[in-house]
């Protein structure tokens, strides 16, 4: 997606991840009210669990995500499974891999369509 277009309706990870980079570029100063909190996370014993309760709320970095695994004794195949199911999105941002809850589980028959207009300065 350009700079010149708007989109109007509900958004994925990775349009609100773009917003976010568009709005750095132009000194805007952005902020995720989801932002990066840091690696200290409590566990309740179920990784599955934990992962999408901590990042319905704060991203999670890939070297946060792989200590609470560690630490739980579970192994990656937790995370590739939340994806698979479509509960969890990986994003790529300043050269790291974080997680984040997905925003909204959609089938095809779901989707809405999305109205794209130019944007008028």
């Amino acid at each position: 997606m350009s700079e010149q277009q708007l989109v109007f309706g509900p958004v994925d990870e990775r349009t609100l991840q773009q917003a976010f980079d568009i709005f750095s570029r132009r000194q805007l100063n952005p902020e995720y009210l989801i932002g990066y909190e840091g690696n200290a996370f409590t566990s309740t014993g179920n990784p599955a669990s934990d992962i999408l309760s901590i990042t319905a709320v704060h991203p999670l970095r890939e070297d946060a995500l792989r200590k609470m695994l560690q630490e739980n004794s579970a192994g990656w195949e937790v995370v590739t499974g939340l994806i698979d199911q479509g509960a969890l999105t990986e994003l790529d941002h300043g050269g790291r891999k974080y997680y984040l809850r997905t925003l909204r589980k959609r089938t095809m028959s779901q989707e809405p369509a999305l109205n794209v207009v130019e944007a008028r300065r």
